[in-house]
């Protein structure tokens, strides 16, 4: 996580500043953490102070201070000060080189797992790109969720200065902003594909196990509505169509469309084929793709061979889950891609 990062880079860490770090990326909400950003700008040190502040704002994005009344901000830190410092920041993160991955995916297609797995045999940092966080999934702790996966700019230059490089994990559509983005920061794009059918029933299975035992899982978190788990599974499924269709559509075109027309390469990762399939096979392409030397390739079919921590679990028994969306259902998964065949060609996630 980036409070890790900052510790570990940190030439003489004092235990209060360990302290207020570590106390301040448990805060999400917005109150709690100006009320330490108030106190840190309180601090009598000035070095303490300095660091304090400037460490904080990479471990929490609610971290900003409330200057006293009637104090001219602009005097505090001007627009030349501000650019300087973007232009700065910029230059390094797009001339140093290390291993920066985006594990772009739509959901339930095993990208967790290979995620899980990268991260743990190149011991690449987690992080958010859609805001500044220690938290690898900062966007759903702090109720962004429902957001739309998007890079912030700051979070991904705050990122690259990760000395080992770092490894996102989000259901991002491509654009061609975010291919120049990757293309300017040395981003490497995996993406993971799956049976589209086999995809909803598992979906719709992931809401039902959150819905039934966790309470807290309500719409503002997952976007589904409570009763999801008392419907059944025709009118389910109906209804994530209804909510979900159009963005799978938008993502595996946006993908497909970019790479097309020569504005990203990214390597795709079937949940079929490749997480189902010799694990020495994914890791040299992994490795190829990432640049990685031909020794690294033991470690990580190690990593993919393994059945994947806590939260990090891919059952490799199920397959064909998709039969079970029939009728006006399937067909209208079916219609719906058609419309998108000029294109990208979809065979490869609504065949068997």
């Amino acid at each position: 996580m980036m409070l890790e990062l900052i510790l570990t880079e940190l030439a003489d860490p004092t235990t209060k500043l360990t302290e207020f770090l570590e106390k301040l990326v448990h805060l999400d909400d917005v109150e709690p953490v100006r009320a330490l950003a108030n106190e840190a700008f309180a601090e009598g040190d000035p070095n303490v102070k300095f660091r304090m502040i400037s460490q904080a704002t990479a471990v929490n994005p609610f971290f900003v201070p409330v200057l006293a009344a009637g104090a001219d901000a602009k005097q505090v830190f001007n627009m030349d000060a501000w650019c300087k410092s973007i232009a700065m920041a910029r230059m390094v993160a797009a001339n140093t080189k290390t291993n920066r991955i985006l594990v772009s995916s739509a959901p339930k297609t095993g990208s967790t797992f290979i995620a899980g797995a990268i991260s743990r045999a190149f011991d690449l940092k987690r992080v958010s790109l859609t805001l500044l966080s220690a938290k690898p999934y900062g966007h759903v702790s702090f109720g962004g969720a429902l957001r739309d996966h998007d890079v912030d700019e700051l979070t991904l230059i705050t990122a690259t200065f990760n000395p080992k490089g770092f490894l996102a994990h989000h259901h991002m559509i491509c654009t061609p902003y975010l291919a120049k983005q990757m293309s300017l920061y040395g981003v490497t794009p995996i993406i993971t594909k799956r049976n589209i059918f086999d995809t909803f029933v598992s979906f719709d299975d992931h809401i039902r196990k959150v819905y039934a035992s966790v309470p807290e899982a309500n719409f503002l978190r997952l976007g589904f509505p409570a009763e999801w788990i008392e419907m059944d599974f025709d009118d389910r499924i109906d209804m994530l169509l209804d909510l979900q269709l159009l963005w799978y559509a938008k993502y595996y075109s946006s993908w497909k469309l970019c790479e097309a027309q020569g504005q990203t390469k990214p390597l795709w990762i079937s949940y079929e084929q490749d997480l189902k399939g010799d694990s020495e096979v994914l890791a040299t392409r992994i490795c190829e793709a990432l640049g990685r030397p031909e020794e690294a390739i033991p470690e990580l079919a190690a990593a993919l061979g393994q059945n994947g921590t806590k939260g990090e679990h891919f059952n490799k028994g199920i397959n064909g889950r998709g039969e079970a969306i029939t009728g006006k259902n399937r067909q209208r998964i079916k219609d719906f891609f058609h419309k998108y065949r000029m294109l990208a060609d979809f065979s490869d996630i609504l065949e068997p």
